[in-house]
């Protein structure tokens, strides 16, 4: 009885086994062909070939090469620029003149400009010396931060229109300003006009004497019983151990417009 258990127990088995692994083939194929796939679509990442990174260096190279000529060669140009007017005997396109020619210079234009309107003609404060061709706006502040932007008019002096002693100092090279700085206020020499635009009014002014001094002589900075005109920057180039002072006296046309503008 035992043995027959057994095999019928076996036969039984046997059956159910084939049948189980039959339904489980079934099963597991209908899975597979349900079973959605999950791979990630693959990106390449981006490449850079020897070449391509040689081209990168090469850019870098030049950027660098190009911005060192200017630092080198940008604090030169206005000294180049005197050089070959001076050589060619050619004007600076903004100088103060009135004789007709092709190339009328600001001034010039200022001044026809004020001639064709009654008033406010002189929008702008600025400062004119043809002879070096400097032409920069005047700029007001309490701090030198004011240098930044242009000739800085000394809070603690006075203005062209009241007369005694007007200051502008001014950078003697800047990066930022366009090369529009005292650079050449060394070859102002006697007798070189300086012109002063201030508040709607246009005033002249003559060079008369140069000098050199400390940076701690602030006499220059004195208010004078005449109207006088007072400019100084940096001496020697690149470097502030000094002062270069150019004073200069207002002509007679001048002298009356402070006399009107003061009685006021």
């Amino acid at each position: 009885m035992e043995n027959r258990n057994l095999i019928n127990s076996s036969i039984s088995t046997g059956v159910s086994s084939a049948r189980v692994a039959a339904l489980s083939k079934s099963k597991d194929r209908r899975f597979n062909m349900r079973k959605p796939s999950f791979d990630m679509p693959r990106i390449k990442a981006p490449s850079f070939s020897i070449r391509h990174k040689g081209t990168l260096t090469n850019i870098a190279l030049a950027l660098i090469v190009i911005i060192s000529l200017y630092l080198i060669l940008a604090p030169l140009a206005p000294s180049l620029n005197y050089y070959l007017n001076s050589l060619t005997g050619k004007e600076y396109d903004n100088r103060a003149n009135d004789d007709g020619g092709e190339e009328q210079g600001r001034d010039y234009q200022l001044s026809l400009k004020g001639k064709n309107q009654q008033s406010d003609y002189y929008k702008d404060d600025i400062v004119l010396i043809p002879s070096i061709g400097v032409d920069m706006d005047i700029v007001e502040g309490t701090t030198d931060k004011a240098l930044d932007k242009g000739a800085w008019i000394r809070p603690n002096g006075s203005t062209p229109n009241k007369g005694s002693n007007t200051i502008l100092t001014a950078h003697r090279f800047s990066y930022l300003d366009g090369g529009r700085s005292f650079y050449h206020l060394d070859k102002v020499q006697a007798g070189d006009e300086i012109i002063v635009y201030w508040k709607g009014d246009r005033y002249r002014y003559i060079a008369k004497d140069s000098k050199v001094v400390r940076p701690s002589a602030v006499e220059v900075e004195d208010s004078s019983s005449e109207p006088i005109l007072t400019l100084y920057t940096c001496t020697p180039l690149w470097t502030a151990a000094n002062r270069l002072v150019i004073t200069a006296v207002p002509d007679e046309p001048t002298i009356n417009l402070i006399a009107k503008r003061a009685s006021r």
